[in-house]
């Protein structure tokens, strides 16, 4: 699952409309949700997406980026 899948699940679970959940938050949310591999949130962005939707930021961003942050020998806790 991608990180736009997890961010539409989690906004379709808490019955948000990609409106209300993006300005709540003052960004675009179509892009993310578009699985468009080029665009990304930034990281502030990412945390208060995640804050907003109550999920884990490591949740949010899955399983794949944590294993690559994990190979670069970042901390992820």
């Amino acid at each position: 699952m991608t990180t736009g899948e997890r961010i539409r699940a989690e906004r379709l679970r808490l019955g948000l409309s990609p409106e209300v959940c993006a300005e709540a938050l003052g960004i675009s949310l179509g892009r993310w949700e578009e699985l468009e591999a080029s665009t990304n949130p930034q990281c502030v962005q990412l945390v208060a997406l995640s804050d907003n939707l109550g999920m884990d930021l490591r949740v949010l961003l899955g399983p794949e980026f944590m294993a690559a942050w994990e190979r670069a020998g970042r901390p992820t806790k």
